[in-house]
């Protein structure tokens, strides 16, 4: 592969060149994400699940000890 073009040797080509790299890359990615899933190793929608799940896991966490510092600094 050339590094050169990326250097503005290659004028008006460049871009030209980079959008093929750009495009190659975006289809290897492509063919990585089919893999997984074919393989059964990829589920978007369970890891966006276990994402959301995580995220209220630690709000309820932090509220938690908020509360606790309340209780500490106001007692009845």
């Amino acid at each position: 592969m050339r590094f050169d073009i990326f250097r503005g040797d290659g004028g008006a080509q460049a871009p030209e060149i980079k959008q093929k790299l750009r495009v190659r890359e975006q289809k290897k990615l492509e063919k990585m994400i089919a893999e997984l899933f074919r393989s059964g190793r990829g589920n978007i929608g369970e890891d966006r699940r276990i994402l959301k799940q995580s995220c209220k896991l630690d709000k309820l966490i932090v509220n938690e000890m908020m509360l606790d510092e309340m209780k500490k600094n106001y007692p009845i």
